[in-house]
């Protein structure tokens, strides 16, 4: 076998930069801003990338975001995929090199080579080059795009120097890929280089006039290097870095046992040997070791890498941003809307809840030919509520006798919903056969806050087109009982009766239901029903106080979400009955289709299932009066598995906040 030749980092460096040509020199001037414009000029970024895929996209979105013509990916073999996802957010590869173990001088040489060679070939009068590792965002003060906070730059000036934010995890999620990371990691601390007057730790940002290569980038990106007696002239205020060495756990535990832990193939080393010994075993590696006592927040016995320019031993001093620097400051440009984000954490945590229950509870191989116990439930079956529910009309014939406490008849029934389009046949059918395809085994229902039945000519024919369709649908009527024929009753008793004598339905109708729910507000016998459904509950059929919404918030988790997933006849999803206005913001099925309602429901009935409720939990579930702290017995073969499932999200709700 032959031996792994294991390189040596200083050869790199004098194979990019002839030290008798190229010197280090500190920036001679630094000047005030203009008021008036720069000259013309040109912004390309060059991000350097191995194993990036959890946050490339972020990057090259932020580099877009600061005006930046275009993102050039200088890419070390990435194995994760990398390159093919920040082209797809529309970064240009510049180079794709292999190498066995990672090797910065040798980066900042083929970085050097190939910004050079395009500054020289489009020989632009102008020419600003920002170089970035992917772990890095740019922040201009006062959430300025960078391109037009160097329009007001001195045009004298060459060189930017930038401090560095490092950010530290405290909260899950660490990072969600497509979102500026800064918006789940709050707390870090400032980085200072004290081989610049001014403290920066890099200079990531150099101008090159007429295609004149004259400066160039040494390791680390932190001290730039001129020739032929180029002066480097920087300006007072510098730039700052968001800087995210620790993304999402999982992912940052697995790069970096790529990076640093010993491979056969290299005889035992491993990839991030040749850096670290180069900083004496300040780089990758530490992290590495570090990463229990990192995750775990115990900052006090955490070793800080890079810690000879702090002359710091032990401890990593994290602190919240708006202890270190001003809002001004610190605040990153962002792509997307702090909705966005929130609803992508909340996205987050339920999947991963999720993905944690599916391995304490996995899906049986064979499962056994009777029922089985309750922890032997398939997964995808409690993703599902005990009821999908679609409003087959709006009208109820007992809206203005109840419209003090039903919001049947409510002027502001539906808010701000979008009510341009009713629900079509066409489209419940699709909804029922998606379910059932994808694990629902509950009950279809017809009812919100309307009566069902006034609908019966309609709904008649689609429950046989649905079975039709899906032989195992199921469906469950919650009705008033007004428009049912009752047998003792005769015609001249009162209207009622006689409209449900020449037109009502025959309970014999009703035996395409399974289970039947009256709201017994007539205040009768509703037993000769038990001959025709499978399942008769009688309820009392008094009202509660769900328009009454209080001002106080109360954080205590609801499970009554678990009961039902609606579409109301207008095909907008609500959580629950209590949601009436739609607030929690679940989408339309026109707009966004049945697939996507359904992940974002289970998505967000999780997080207001977690005891306590988090903060960023729809308002109108902190405010209800009505929440429920246990699971509905609507489809009791369902009880048990949904609760098994409850138990578990909330014992994992609290370890992944």
């Amino acid at each position: 076998m032959s031996t792994i030749h294991i390189p040596d980092d200083s050869q790199d460096l004098r194979n990019h930069l002839d030290t008798s040509v190229w010197k280090f020199v500190q920036p001679s001037e630094t000047l005030a801003a203009t008021q008036q414009q720069a000259p013309p000029f040109v912004l390309y970024a060059m991000i350097s990338t191995w194993y990036e895929s959890d946050i490339v996209e972020a990057a090259v979105r932020n580099c877009f975001a600061h005006g930046c013509e275009r993102v050039y990916i200088l890419d070390n073999n990435s194995p994760d995929g990398t390159a093919d996802i920040a082209q797809k957010a529309g970064a240009v590869l510049a180079l794709s090199y292999s190498t066995d173990f990672y090797r910065d001088e040798l980066r900042i040489g083929l970085l050097n080579k190939t910004m050079k060679a395009i500054t020289e070939e489009e020989r632009h009068s102008r020419l600003w080059w920002i170089c970035l590792d992917c772990d890095e965002f740019i922040q201009v003060p006062g959430q300025q795009r960078l391109v037009d906070w160097l329009k007001y730059l001195n045009p004298r000036c060459n060189c930017v120097g930038a401090m560095s934010f490092d950010h530290y995890p405290t909260d899950k999620p660490e990072n969600i890929p497509g979102f500026h990371p800064a918006v789940f990691q709050p707390y870090g601390m400032l980085r200072h280089l004290y081989v610049c007057k001014n403290q920066h730790w890099k200079h990531p940002l150099l101008r090159y006039d007429n295609g004149n290569w004259n400066i160039c980038h040494t390791r680390g990106l932190h001290a730039p290097f001129v020739k032929g007696g180029e002066k480097l002239i920087g300006p007072q205020e510098g730039l700052f870095l968001h800087h995210f060495m620790f993304r999402e756990e999982e992912f940052t535990r697995q790069r970096l046992k790529e990076l640093c832990q010993p491979k056969p193939e290299l005889q035992n080393a491993y990839r991030s040997i040749v850096d670290d010994n180069r900083l004496n075993g300040e780089g990758a590696i530490k992290r590495f070791k570090n990463l229990d006592l990192i995750y775990s927040q115990q900052w006090g016995l955490a070793e800080l890498c890079h810690a000879q320019a702090f002359k710091l031993q032990h401890g990593i001093p994290v602190r919240h941003w708006s202890k270190l620097m001003s809002a001004r400051d610190y605040h990153p440009l962002l792509w997307h809307t702090d909705e966005e984000s929130r609803l992508a954490a909340d996205q987050w945590r339920a999947k991963k809840a999720i993905q944690l229950i599916q391995r304490q509870y996995p899906e049986p191989t064979n499962p056994p030919s009777k029922d089985p116990p309750p922890e032997m439930f398939r997964i995808r079956d409690v993703c599902w509520p005990q009821f999908i529910g679609f409003e087959i009309a709006r009208n109820c014939n007992r809206a203005t006798e109840h419209c003090r406490a039903c919001p049947s008849a409510d002027l502001d029934r539906y808010g701000k919903l979008d009510t341009s389009m009713s629900l079509d046949d066409n489209t419940i059918v699709a909804c029922v056969q998606y379910a059932y395809d994808n694990g629902f085994n509950g009950h279809v229902v017809w009812h919100y806050y309307n009566e069902p039945l006034l609908s019966w000519k309609r709904l008649k024919p689609l429950i046989l087109r649905i079975r039709e369709s899906v032989p195992k649908s199921l469906f469950a009527l919650w009705t008033n009982g007004d428009m049912i024929r009752r047998p003792w009753e005769e015609p001249q008793t009162n209207a009622m009766a006689i409209a449900r004598t020449s037109s009502g339905i025959d309970p014999d109708e009703l035996s395409v239901f399974h289970t039947c729910w009256v709201s017994n507000y007539a205040n009768i016998d509703w037993s000769f029903l038990k001959t025709h459904v499978t399942r008769l509950i009688t309820l009392s059929g008094a009202l509660d106080n769900r328009k009454q919404a209080t001002k106080e918030s109360r954080r205590t988790s609801c499970l009554r979400p678990f009961n039902e997933l609606i579409l109301d006849c207008y095909g907008n999803a609500h959580l629950c009955c209590a949601d009436w206005k739609g607030t929690a913001g679940l989408g339309n099925v026109f707009r966004d289709g049945y697939e996507k309602l359904v992940s974002d429901y289970i998505a967000m009935r999780d997080l207001v299932a977690s005891n306590p409720m988090p903060r960023n939990c729809p308002s109108i579930c902190k405010t209800c009066q009505i929440k429920d702290s246990s699971i509905g017995q609507l489809v009791p073969e369902m009880v048990s598995q949904q609760q098994i499932y409850v138990k578990t999200l909330q014992a994992i709700s609290r370890s992944v906040r």
